[in-house]
């Protein structure tokens, strides 16, 4: 799964590299909009930047809640626990069979965290944070899928990531991994009139070129570490 990524790229920098332009106005959702600054720990419920295809037939980038709450969701409290879509069922799942089809989305990001168990000699494993991103920290684009919900606090729109089997990189670390899109399949998947996507081709385990694995703090696991500080890995006597 992926359970917390990292942004770090400038605005300027991620509308010309995904050729898209932010939102003029920002939605606001339960009083929060999206924020430009660098984020080292994004979370479940946070708002942040997606790229969609909106009426105008342009790409945008918007603000949307991370965990995917379907319109027929009595309320926003299911959203945390669907953020991430398995790219093998997700054509199975009513909660996203809709969005698979019309309302498909680039998640961006420059890293994703995962945890990898260490062997311990107590009953309790250790577990030790790693970063996935690319050598030189260029952002790149997960799949996503987003929904539009309806009720109190007001209108809400949220994503989900989805996820496939690891790759050789990963797969020592986790079994799953977030679905990167490669830059020419990226337009194919955001055409909302292309319900006939490969994603069985898409969601295929891959190498990809120039990602690499690093360690980095413990204190990514509290999401009130949301600094430069989770990059630093811990000291030898750290706990984990």
């Amino acid at each position: 799964m992926c359970g917390r990524y990292r942004l770090t790229t400038k605005g300027k920098n991620l509308e010309q590299l995904f050729d898209a332009e932010f939102d003029d106005q920002p939605a606001r959702l339960e009083g929060r909009e999206l924020s430009v600054k660098p984020r080292f720990n994004v979370a479940p419920t946070d708002v942040m930047p997606v790229v969609r295809i909106q009426e105008d037939g342009r790409h945008h980038i918007s603000g949307l809640r991370w965990g995917l709450v379907p319109f027929w969701s009595k309320d926003l409290s299911g959203g945390a626990r669907m953020i991430n879509a398995r790219a093998e069922t997700v054509f199975e799942k009513a909660a996203f069979k809709d969005s698979l089809r019309r309302r498909r989305c680039l998640v961006l990001a420059d890293g994703f965290y995962e945890w990898k168990t260490l062997p311990s000699t107590t009953q309790k494993p250790k577990k030790q944070p790693v970063l996935f991103a690319f050598d030189d920290d260029r952002p790149f684009a997960m799949a996503g899928l987003w929904a539009r919900w309806k009720g109190p606090p007001g209108l809400v729109e949220s994503f989900t990531i989805l996820t496939t089997g690891a790759n050789e990189l990963v797969g020592p670390v986790h079994d799953r991994m977030p679905l990167i899109l490669d830059a020419a399949d990226r337009a194919a998947w955001l055409d909302p009139d292309n319900e006939d996507v490969d994603l069985q081709r898409l969601a295929e385990p891959r190498p990809i070129a120039g990602f690499t694995l690093r360690l980095v703090s413990s204190k990514v696991g509290n999401v009130k570490n949301d600094d430069e500080s989770v990059l630093v890995p811990d000291a030898p006597d750290e706990k984990s």
